[in-house]
């Protein structure tokens, strides 16, 4: 069963197993590497429209004077 909430608003989603050793630890190593390399390809592929989108942000901030200069 997938857990996420998020899961039902993606077009797109990766299950990632997430195996307790021994001692009762998760280890989280993979999925982190994994979703750095991910985000890493996403930024070199939508350079432009993720800088826009950046731009609108700090703008809309600067409107509701959430962000101090």
């Amino acid at each position: 069963k997938i857990s996420a909430p998020i899961v039902e608003y993606s077009d797109l989603y990766v299950i990632v197993d997430t195996p307790i050793d021994e001692m009762g630890f998760n280890s989280y190593t993979g999925l982190y590497c994994l979703l750095t390399a991910l985000i890493a390809q996403m930024r070199l592929l939508k350079k432009k429209e993720i800088s826009k989108r950046l731009k609108g942000f700090e703008e809309l901030m600067n409107d509701f004077e959430i962000f101090y200069e």
